[in-house]
């Protein structure tokens, strides 16, 4: 009784059915790479920043400080998952910034609200309007967009540092 195929038990058949099967070889890779992304969990931000899961969190949020600079992102994209611990580090770096992100899979109306097309998107908020975004993950770029609004380097409130040596007081 045999259960699989010769072609997946034996290398050489497998290598003769990709060559005749090449189109549907590529498709089977693709879905396997998606499937493999989607399943691995997304790295944690870490930082100050504010997952949204809502509308009503999203009016919130872009009303708690002057500035909100908002991640859209999704689990599946790579660049996004590169970008999260990044997005951390930020927010500690500049305390008087929200920073909020936003998977737009599970809030897809606010992407399109806000004519995002690729990610990861960067949108820079002033007092809730846009005034300034960046697409892709480029960390220059990400921090040109909160200096050029005028965001100064300083740490969140109650996250006191040092500045001989950058450590947190104790």
């Amino acid at each position: 009784m045999q259960y699989f195929p010769p072609a997946l038990v034996c290398p050489e058949m497998l290598w003769e059915w990709i060559q005749e099967h090449r189109w549907l070889a590529i498709v089977c890779l693709i879905l396997l790479w998606n499937y493999y992304q989607k399943s691995k969990p997304m790295p944690p931000t870490g930082g100050r920043v504010i997952a949204v899961h809502s509308e009503g969190e999203w009016k919130e949020a872009l009303q708690l400080t002057d500035l909100v600079l908002v991640d859209f992102f999704a689990t599946w994209c790579p660049p996004c998952r590169s970008a999260a611990p990044y997005v951390g580090k930020l927010s500690e770096k500049y305390g008087a910034v929200t920073f909020v992100k936003v998977d737009v899979d599970e809030i897809r109306q606010l992407s399109v609200e806000n004519g995002v097309s690729s990610l990861p998107t960067f949108q820079l908020f002033r007092n809730g309007q846009k005034i300034d975004e960046t697409v892709g993950f480029r960390p220059a770029a990400i921090e040109h967009l909160l200096t050029k609004a005028g965001a100064t380097v300083q740490p969140a409130p109650g996250d006191a540092t040092t500045e001989e040596n950058g450590s947190k007081a104790e």
